[in-house]
């Protein structure tokens, strides 16, 4: 067995082996009721923290450096121009495609397995948790305003990734039009940086299995099995869904994107793991620049630019997940909902996926709270529902990741530079300067 095929062994089969131990020995843990299992199961949280802050370490420098380095390949705004059209007309019409299908099917799903009235009763009666500390949105002008950072340096030590971005495509920019050395100089150190950020990336990856097992054990010992029926119920049927529209995502990147299925799965298998790990979309960055670029064959400059816009601002479960909590909850508490209400929440779900952080529970529970409020669905019971977010948490982050990779693999095909073609004397230009 060649040493690729031993580390593809390693990082595949012993990612889901320490995945599904890690589960079951947290559970155990969890359903024994033992504080000492408890706070064993709990004690390996700070292993897998440490490799997430380790792929998070390479994010912001990985991300300016490949920004920095296709633009000033690029030698223009043009092809940027044409990949981020491209990347946004693809980021919309997969968020719109997922909010048509979960509209579609919810009444399906939620007819298919009706909840009996003592388990609606029983939820209606529950106490609700603690609300968290309430995080307003911001006004749209302190949104617009926020986008070009004050200091540079303050955005990378925030992690404010599209921050970071703005600033690197202007630098790259700016860089293309300098002198052809200077413009060589700076491309190559930009070169040097990714390569390197990509070595360490390969280092990290090497503890994935362990890291897998110390988070899913701590993540299963503090949540378990328990809760309601209504809220099990509500966990299984959006899982289900997730999952299904993950899985969507496969033959989407076989048809648009041209990649076959079976290429597409097993390049994105390691990321996906990471995923499911971490369920962070920002901590999976690292790997899904290198499954793109190294194993889907990507061009460098569109997963550059592709895949740090996906996890600053496409978060695809966004449209899936908010509107079948909401029909789940209109259902369980009885409420007929109109179509305007269904479509403005909709909407505003979709808009909100643009601002929602690559992070566990991505912080826009307390945002969409007045939606559900204004169409009479009570707090308490909304908060009940996301007092369960970190299972189906595994599956958006699953989803979103699968969505960005899907992503790059559409752009990258149809964003390519037109082909070259002969001037009436005979001399091969380029599709650009030819008007094509």
């Amino acid at each position: 067995m060649s040493t690729e095929s031993r580390k593809r062994l390693w990082l595949t089969g012993g990612s889901i082996v320490g995945l599904c131990l890690g589960f079951l020995l947290g559970m155990a843990a969890h359903a024994s009721n033992d504080p000492s299992a408890i706070a064993a199961a709990g004690s390996l949280a700070p292993v897998g923290t440490l490799w997430i802050n380790a792929l998070r370490m390479t994010v912001v420098p990985l991300v300016a450096a490949q920004l920095v380095a296709s633009l000033v390949g690029a030698r223009g705004i043009a092809p940027v121009g044409r990949i981020g059209g491209t990347t946004f007309f693809t980021f919309l019409m997969m968020l719109v495609l997922a909010g048509l299908v979960t509209l579609a099917v919810s009444p399906l799903i939620l007819a298919w397995r009706p909840l009996s009235s003592d388990a609606l009763d029983a939820f209606r009666s529950l106490p609700a948790a603690a609300p968290p500390a309430a995080q307003a949105a911001p006004a749209f002008s302190t949104w617009l305003v926020g986008l070009i950072p004050a200091n540079p340096l303050r955005a990378a030590v925030q992690d404010d990734l599209l921050g970071v971005m703005i600033f690197a495509i202007a630098f790259g920019l700016a860089v293309g039009r300098m002198a052809p050395e200077r413009r060589a100089t700076v491309g190559e150190l930009s070169r040097i940086l990714a390569d390197a950020m990509m070595t360490i990336i390969g280092w990290i990856m090497w503890i994935m299995p362990i890291a897998a097992f110390a988070l899913a054990m701590s993540m299963g010992s503090r949540s378990g099995l328990s809760g309601a029926h209504v809220v099990i119920a509500f966990v299984t049927m959006l899982c289900a869904l997730l999952l299904a529209f993950t899985l969507l995502l496969y033959p989407m990147a076989a048809a648009v994107g041209g990649v076959s299925i079976r290429r597409f799965a097993a390049a994105i298998l390691p990321t996906q793991l990471v995923a499911v790990s971490t369920r962070s979309s920002i901590a999976s960055l690292p790997s899904m620049m290198e499954a793109a670029q190294n194993r889907l064959g990507a061009r460098p400059e569109v997963s550059s630019l592709v895949l740090p816009l996906a996890v600053a601002s496409f978060k695809v479960n966004r449209t899936i997940s908010a509107p079948f909590q909401f029909l789940f909850l209109a259902h369980v508490y009885a409420i007929d909902l109109s179509a305007p209400q269904i479509a403005t929440f909709t909407l505003v779900a979709l808009l909100l996926s643009f601002s929602t952080l690559g992070i566990p529970s991505g912080g826009s529970m307390m945002r969409s709270a007045p939606l559900y409020m204004a169409a009479g669905i009570p707090l308490e019971g909304y908060l009940l529902v996301e007092a369960a977010e970190v299972i189906p948490d595994i599956f958006k982050t699953l989803l979103n990741v699968t969505g960005n990779m899907t992503a790059v693999t559409i752009v990258d095909r149809w964003s390519h530079r037109p082909a070259a073609v002969a001037s009436p004397t005979g001399q091969v230009i380029d599709g650009a300067a030819a008007g094509v």
